[in-house]
Order: structure tokens, then sequence, then C-alpha cells
């Protein structure tokens, strides 16, 4: 009888073992699923905050890329009434003292250019350190231009006819590309 409890108890122990077993090792199961799901969450919510913190970023620079494309804009003339260009440089023409004449230009088009342009052919006349002031005014501009072509000549008496004339007074042939939009 004391052989049977003690195998009754041996059993029932053993069994009790074996169930507290089954039990930890479905339980430690879960515990192990729920940390790697929690781990995962907690993944997404970060890269969640990354996103966030990158939208915001993106946001604030779309902001201040707006402003800066909206001037960039400004550098681009409207081809169909360029009128704001011509008045530019018939003003800066007057400030040099300068008269200028300003016609329509088709410049020559590469495969390589990638925007719209106008040309235009100017032809100045007056002090060369007038023209110089007008040069470096029209390449300070708010537009996009390019000089196509520069000829200057001084002239003589023979060209006006008569002895009131500067002796540094030239003429300029400029022809430049305007790009437009």
């Amino acid at each position: 009888m004391k052989k049977r409890v003690i195998v009754i108890i041996i059993f029932t122990g053993t069994m009790i073992l074996i169930l507290a077993i089954f039990i930890a090792s479905f339980l430690f199961a879960r515990i192990k699923e729920n940390s790697e799901e929690f781990i995962g969450i907690r993944t997404k919510i970060n890269l969640s905050e990354k996103q966030i913190e990158k939208f915001q970023e993106h946001k604030n620079n779309y902001e201040k890329l707006t402003s800066d494309l909206e001037k960039i804009d400004k550098l681009f003339i409207n081809p169909d009434v360029p009128l704001d260009l011509i008045k530019f440089w018939e003003e800066m023409a007057e400030e040099a003292g300068l008269s200028v004449e300003i016609s329509p230009f088709v410049p020559q088009q590469y495969k390589t250019d990638d925007w719209d342009f106008i040309g235009f052919k100017m032809i100045l006349t007056g002090s060369f350190s007038g023209f110089s002031k007008f040069l470096e005014k029209t390449e300070a501009a708010p537009y996009l231009i390019e000089v196509q072509n520069l000829g200057i000549r001084r002239l003589t008496k023979r060209d006006f006819g008569h002895e009131a004339m500067s002796t540094n007074s030239v003429q300029a042939d400029l022809s430049v590309k305007v790009f437009a939009k």
C-alpha cells in the first residue's frame, strides 16, 4: 500500500509536472508571439513617426520651393507680350545716355536648347562707358538673357556729319536670346 501511494504520488507529480510544462510552454509561446507582434507594431510606429517628420520637412521645403519657383518663373518673359523687357532696356539705355533701337531677331536654335526663347537685336549708340553700364545691367537683369552676338565700332565724324561728337562714341550691335515661358 505504501508502494502504491508512492507510485500514485509519483504518477500524479509527473502528470502535474508535464501539465505545468505544457501550460508554461503554451504561455511562453504566446508571450513570444505577443513580443514579436509588439516589436512589429513598435517598428511600424517608428516608421510612421519618421514618415511624419519627413512629411513636415517636405512641407516646409515645398513652401520654400514654392517661393523660389515663383522667383524663377519671373525670370522667363511672356513671349506674346515682352513689353516689360523692352521698357526695361529702354530705361537702362536712357540712364546710360545711349540711344537704342530694338528689333526682333531669330537666333539659331540648337538641339540642346531646353527652353523656348525669343531673340532681340539692339543697336546702341553713345559712349563706351554708357554701353558698359548698359551691358552690366542687362547681365544682372531679372530675366534669363544670353548674349548671342556683340559688335562694337567706334564712330567717326563721317558717321554724324558734324563735329559735335564725343571722342569715345561707339555703336554697338547686340543680339540676345531671352528665355520665355
